[in-house]
């Protein structure tokens, strides 16, 4: 894929006039300041107009405290005139190696339990906070290279802006390029609505493979809204799985430490929605959701290696699905993936992006003279 850069503009043609005094800046480098800004920030995000659990500052203080390793907190927030919370960019600062060079890395902390990211704006300040995070970022410039943003939803009003206010600070944007979408479904109707639109092959498959699940024994789906013991048997049965042997999709203690503290954060607005299938009394297959707003998040599905012959995790995600189009709560189900199994459900999906920028450093100039010829040539 060809990549260029962003043309460059003229500093008042990018955000308009900014208010009077400036916002300022402060950027959060541990944990503790971060602890300290929860409730700021917790206000900041329900102001939102769409939160998103992987803004909420539930997830982020989960998420430092469970993989923080040897990065650096790189939290930048924005404050207007009075003092109040008016923007937040939940950064980290890590060493990599791009081709064989290293590079200091400030950027979004994705991982495999942060499958995408955002900056929280108060949407009233939109420029006036992308400029504010653009300068920051010059006065920042020594300490790293690259900035580079995993998994923008596409929609970001701010993405435009912060792009424009980059270029006017003399940094070097790259033009966004696509990351990885997110199929999601849409509950309107009923659950029987939903069927009736797939087609007759799925839908008899899905017949299928519930029948074969019910002849297998006796079978219970047990709900739960989330408890401690929830994630002990989650971490259990991961063992059994076959994302025990896949140090990629393996969670494993760290991992469901993380989704239990955010699951149970109800104080933050979380809600968890847990489905296990029981055979016999045993569990052999589980479902972990977590919703904010009016989303809910599908972010694991395990079952026991011994019932794969069952299809039980069809059968499970059936059921996931027909709750979710009977909880008035939510309006949108997120699979939080896109593989053939979530296609096979929706052709529905978010679009994300990705966005690099690199300073006026030398050595982060080469870099994006470097990835100027790369992109051309591959």
């Amino acid at each position: 894929m060809k990549i260029s850069m962003l043309s460059t503009a003229p500093a008042f043609d990018v955000c308009g006039p900014i208010a009077a005094p400036p916002l300022t800046t402060a950027v959060l480098r541990d944990l503790e300041q971060m602890e300290r800004l929860q409730q700021e920030w917790q206000g900041l995000f329900e102001r939102c107009a769409t939160p998103c659990i992987f803004l909420s500052p539930a997830w982020h203080v989960a998420w430092w405290r469970a993989f923080k390793g040897a990065s650096e907190a790189h939290i930048v927030t924005v404050r207007d005139a009075s003092q109040r919370l008016v923007g937040i960019a939940p950064l980290q600062l890590r060493r990599d190696v791009w081709r064989g060079l290293r590079v200091r890395v400030l950027g979004s902390y994705n991982n495999d339990h942060a499958s995408r990211t955002n900056f929280l704006i108060d949407p009233a300040h939109t420029q006036a906070v992308t400029h504010a995070i653009a300068q920051q970022l010059v006065q920042s410039q020594w300490h790293w290279d690259v900035l580079h943003l995993q998994q923008l939803p596409q929609q970001a009003a701010w993405v435009t802006s912060f792009t424009q206010a980059c270029q006017a600070a003399g940094l070097t944007p790259f033009a966004p390029t696509p990351g990885v979408a997110k199929c999601t479904i849409t509950l309107h109707g009923t659950w029987q609505d939903f069927l009736a639109n797939r087609s007759s092959h799925f839908r008899s498959r899905l017949k299928e493979n519930m029948r074969r699940v019910q002849k297998h024994g006796r079978v219970e789906y047990r709900r739960s809204g989330g408890t401690a013991e929830d994630f002990a048997v989650f971490e259990k049965l991961e063992q059994t799985s076959w994302k025990a042997q896949d140090s990629y999709a393996r969670l494993g203690p760290k991992g469901w430490a993380f989704q239990q503290e955010v699951a149970l954060a109800a104080d933050a607005g979380v809600r968890c929605h847990n489905i296990f299938l029981e055979v016999d009394g045993k569990v052999v297959g589980a479902i972990h959701a977590v919703g904010i707003g009016g989303v809910m998040y599908s972010l694991q599905m395990l079952f026991d290696e011994s019932v794969r012959h069952l299809y039980p995790g069809r059968a499970l995600f059936a059921v996931h699905i027909g709750d979710m189009f009977a909880d008035a709560q939510t309006s949108v189900l997120d699979l939080n993936g896109n593989s053939p199994f979530c296609q096979s459900w929706t052709e529905q999906a978010a679009q994300f992006v990705d966005l690099q920028v690199f300073n006026r450093n030398p050595y982060s100039r080469l870099l994006a003279l470097l990835k100027r010829f790369w992109g051309r040539n591959r």
